[in-house]
Formats: structure tokens, sequence, C-alpha cells
């Protein structure tokens, strides 16, 4: 069970921190199940109610602010993902993503990231499909590494981009 104050991982709504434990008024069956009160921490104007039991909504710990800083360190350990054809390639991008998994999302990333500067010298671009989910897996990878880390989304892109460098 997560803490007050405690910041998790929620599935579609990434980053969020813990404001309450509740039973909330109005209920849509007559059991008096709990209630985590969550809020997005990139949009702060949202709150969510999602049930401490549920098996349905992936929630979890953040990693580790060692694990954060190792996982970044050790990118050339992560192998950039191919794929035979665009369908594929979509399917496998969306599987990775609903892992919520940052070790999952950092392939998306690298992968586009190197994609991304390949194709600017050969004056080419990413495709749409590209382009959707590395957005979508930056805001879930860098909001959990930035609160992990203590340091902006910006910063923490950067340190990406500098480890990814340091072994091209």
């Amino acid at each position: 069970m997560f803490k007050v104050d405690e910041y998790i991982m929620c599935a579609r709504n990434g980053v969020c921190r813990v404001i309450d434990i509740v039973v909330p008024d109005i209920k849509r069956d007559n059991n008096s199940s709990e209630y985590y009160k969550l809020q997005p921490v990139y949009d702060n104007k949202s709150i969510v109610y999602i049930p401490v039991n549920s098996d349905k909504i992936i929630m979890r710990e953040l990693i580790s602010k060692e694990k954060a800083k190792d996982l970044i360190n050790n990118i050339n350990l992560i192998e950039d993902l191919s794929f035979a054809d665009d369908k594929v390639r979509e399917q496998k991008y969306k599987e990775i993503i609903h892992t919520y998994k940052c070790k999952e999302l950092i392939k998306i990333v690298k992968t586009l990231y190197s994609k991304k500067k390949k194709s600017s010298v050969e004056k080419s671009r990413n495709t749409t499909i590209d382009n959707k989910y590395l957005k979508v897996a930056e805001d879930y990878l860098l909001g959990e590494l930035s609160i992990s880390l203590d340091i902006s989304k910006e910063e923490v892109e950067n340190y990406i981009v500098e480890s990814m460098k340091r072994y091209a």
C-alpha cells in the first residue's frame, strides 16, 4: 500500500503524488473500498481516484535515484529496437509503453534519438508513428526520472543525450 505524499507511477496518468487514501462518498456499489486520491505531477489541475486494491491499473513505486542513474549511465548496454515493418513497430511501441517501466521506455527513446540523429545526417525524417510514440515514451520516462533524480525533465533529457554521446 502506498503512503500519503509518496510519488508513484500510475498507468496513463504518469507520475502521481498520493494526496490521500479515502472512501468516496459516492460509490458505484455498496462496498466501502479505499481509493488512492492521486494528483498527476505534470497535470496539477487533475485529481484521479484509483481503488487501492485495483489489479486492473498498473501502479508502482518510482525507481530509486541509484537505479535511475545506473539506467542512464549504462544506456549503451540497452539494445536499439528493430522491426520488420511499420505495423509490427507500432504494436511493439504500444506494448512497451503499456509496461510503464523505465528500462523498457528507454529502449524507445534511445532507438528514436539514434534514428533522429541518423536521419538528420541522411536528410530523412522520423515517421509520424515514431514521433507519436517518442513523445509518449519521453513523457513517462522523463517524468519518472525527473522525480527520482530530483532534476527537471530537460536536465534528464540532456543527461540521457550526453550518456549516449559517450558511447557513440
